[in-house]
């Protein structure tokens, strides 16, 4: 039969093993030792200086996903626009065989401006991101103007803000600019 030294010497080995699997699991808390206060949790700071790990390949498609996105939002949305305006005009004058070849022009012809309008609209909504994170790098806005600003493209309440009018001029005019398109 063990003794009580050992039983003891047992317990606070598996209280050290308890504590040391505490601060394994939760790295902002310091672990306590039994019968003294709880400590206070650390702070944890970020630091921005490391290199990152040689496993990781640099992107390099990402940094030009955006101008490409845009870029081709804008020239689809002008294809469709001229598509549309080209269709119109062959069709001025023109004499109606019957009434489903008139409705499938304007079918088309609705389609063709519903694709020019979303595909110009989104372009405008792409320049409009972009243009929050280099507002954003500039200098500090307060937390309300950023939901706004964010939350612009889905809600037009978002303009009611006249901070975001004083330090986000260019995108609230783009954000209108897309909200009236």
């Amino acid at each position: 039969m063990p003794s009580s030294q050992h039983r003891q010497d047992v317990s606070s080995t598996k209280t050290s093993r308890a504590l040391r699997r505490q601060a394994a699991r939760s790295p902002s808390t310091r672990p306590t030792e039994p019968g003294t206060p709880k400590s206070r949790p650390r702070i944890l700071t970020f630091d921005t200086n490391t290199e990152p790990r040689k496993s990781w390949k640099p992107r390099k498609f990402h940094k030009w996903e955006s101008p490409l996105l845009m870029i081709s939002f804008f020239v689809l949305g002008l294809v469709f626009s001229i598509s549309h305006c080209v269709l119109y005009a062959s069709l001025d004058g023109a004499i109606v065989g019957s009434a489903a070849h008139q409705e499938s022009n304007l079918r088309i012809g609705t389609a063709l401006a519903f694709l020019a309008q979303i595909t110009l609209t989104a372009s405008v909504w792409q320049t409009y991101h972009q243009l929050i994170w280099r507002s954003v790098k500039k200098g500090p806005i307060r937390m309300s103007t950023l939901n706004d600003i964010f939350g612009a493209e889905t809600s037009v309440l978002s303009f009611l803000n006249l901070d975001m009018l004083k330090k986000f001029r260019l995108g609230y005019g783009m954000a209108l600019f897309a909200w009236w398109v």
